[in-house]
């Protein structure tokens, strides 16, 4: 078995989250993401745009967030 490293696992997360939301139009979450986390979002971010992700930490000075994917556009609800 070829094991992932943490970046490849982490992408492959988000992918799976992206997917969710967009195959069943629903919102999907990660949990608080570290910096280092967020990075790994920001490398494959553009990928994910059909699933429209947004960071939010709560308030605009928070270090940690989470990603939400999906819109209201999409799932029908805010």
């Amino acid at each position: 078995m070829i094991l992932m490293n943490m970046d490849e696992r982490e992408k492959q997360r988000f992918k799976e989250l992206a997917d969710r939301s967009y195959s069943r139009e629903q919102y999907t979450f990660t949990d608080f993401l570290s910096l280092a986390e967020q990075s790994v979002f920001f490398e494959c971010e553009r990928e994910l745009s059909y699933a429209h992700p947004t960071l939010s930490g709560g308030c605009d000075i928070a270090e940690r967030k989470m990603i939400r994917f999906g819109n209201e556009e999409t799932v029908g609800y805010v």
